[in-house]
């Protein structure tokens, strides 16, 4: 436990952290940081708390969740316009094989 709580202080001075037997509180300047269960505690946990701390000293947390809606709306963008798409293509190969005209007013439906 002493080697963990010092790789604790040495990301960062303010944070201390705690064991009850089936999770890990770590805390800084006695205010709850983070709950992580026993069984998902490893390296990969150190190096999130370390870019989160990180991100929080040098106020890039804005530029990650901006970072993060924009791909998200990219996303959304991309599934809409694919959707679109593939309803077009139903539509043109449903009117050639069922030699079927499509006037604005059966599309409106």
């Amino acid at each position: 436990m002493e080697e963990i709580k010092q790789l604790i202080k040495d990301i960062n001075s303010d944070m201390d952290i705690t064991f009850d037997g089936k999770v890990y509180t770590i805390t800084h300047k006695e205010k709850l940081f983070q709950v992580i269960p026993f069984a998902q505690f490893d390296r990969e946990t150190l190096n999130d708390i370390r870019k989160t701390v990180w991100m929080n000293e040098n106020k890039c947390i804005l530029d990650e969740i901006d970072r993060n809606n924009d791909k998200l709306d990219n996303d959304k963008q991309k599934n809409i316009d694919e959707r679109g798409n593939q309803t077009a293509r139903d539509m043109y190969t449903y009117g050639i094989t069922e030699k079927k005209h499509f006037s604005k007013q059966t599309i409106a439906r």
